[in-house]
């Protein structure tokens, strides 16, 4: 499929652009996994420039005005290409039609085949925030980068138990994170208790890897 533009290079119309971004997304983004709070960042930069460029096309405008504007614009760009970049672009959920509804650029099917996880997260679990476990993941032979090659995520299983196991399928928590760290919140009633972590690598056609070994961290 053809490739289309994707961030308009004038200011009015990248201002158009992202209101039909952002349309669509928002009927789509809870069926796409999409956190709310990046979703509601967005549209926090969306707001922003739009006070801003609006301030900018006053014919009594001054130079702060305008400034502004280029400053509001970068941000909201900045932010558009890593949500796009996380959510949108390489994501099995939503579908190409879904992209050109957004006018999100459509990649090339000649692309470089993205290969099923061959490896297993490398994991830690902080502990520096009380009620919190901090999922701090990265790709074990990535030399300190988050994700192997066309990974979209880490599928993480978790359990509150009592005794130790090495069976997977005693974890029945489960959650799904495209950043390192994730992070799990607990009850104050819950501290002390002893958490049971384990996770695998997902790409961007939802097939998964192999499973990390069990590991685990008592709730401060």
């Amino acid at each position: 499929m053809a490739r289309i533009k994707m961030i308009p290079s004038g200011d009015g119309e990248f201002l158009e652009w992202g209101d039909v971004f952002c349309a669509y997304l928002g009927t789509k983004a809870d069926e796409w996994g999409i956190p709310e709070a990046a979703v509601a960042a967005l549209e926090g930069f969306r707001t922003e420039y739009r006070r801003a460029y609006t301030a900018a096309q006053n014919p009594n405008r001054g130079k702060a005005d305008v400034f502004a504007k280029n400053e509001a614009r970068a941000a909201y760009e900045t932010d558009v290409r890593r949500f796009i970049q996380e959510y949108i672009a390489f994501s099995h959920l939503v579908s190409d039609d879904d992209r050109i509804l957004l006018g999100v650029t459509v990649r090339s099917a000649s692309r470089t085949p993205v290969p099923v996880p061959s490896t297993i997260p490398s994991f830690t679990i902080g502990t520096a925030v009380l009620q919190h476990l901090s999922i701090i993941f990265h790709d074990e032979n990535g030399a300190g980068e988050a994700k192997p090659f066309g990974v979209h995520g880490a599928e993480i299983l978790w359990e509150i138990r009592e005794t130790p196991t090495e069976n997977q399928e005693d974890l029945t928590h489960s959650a799904f994170s495209t950043r390192s760290p994730y992070k799990l919140s607990f009850t104050g009633d819950q501290r002390g208790s002893r958490v049971y972590v384990c996770l695998r690598w997902e790409n961007t056609r939802g097939e998964k890897g192999p499973w990390s070994a069990i590991s685990s961290a008592v709730v401060p």
